[in-house]
């Protein structure tokens, strides 16, 4: 899987841990977040923030997957 976060292996964050194993499961190739949360979210993956902060915004996503052989 390719990862946009630049960053030291040994600090990997359990949110990025779990978002790479998601992605080998489905088949994923680019998770991308976007939108007013956006921050939020990479500093989650960078393991510098535990959770998003409270309040009525979600998070938007947008992934890219694996073309299937058929």
């Amino acid at each position: 899987m390719t990862t946009m976060v630049h960053q030291d292996e040994k600090s990997m964050s359990k949110v990025r841990e779990q978002l790479e194993e998601l992605a080998d499961r489905y088949g994923i190739q680019i998770i991308y977040a976007f939108g007013s949360r956006a921050r939020e979210a990479l500093e989650m993956v960078e393991g510098k923030r535990e959770s998003l902060s409270p309040g009525p915004s979600d998070l938007d996503l947008l992934t890219g997957e694996e073309e299937s052989e058929d």
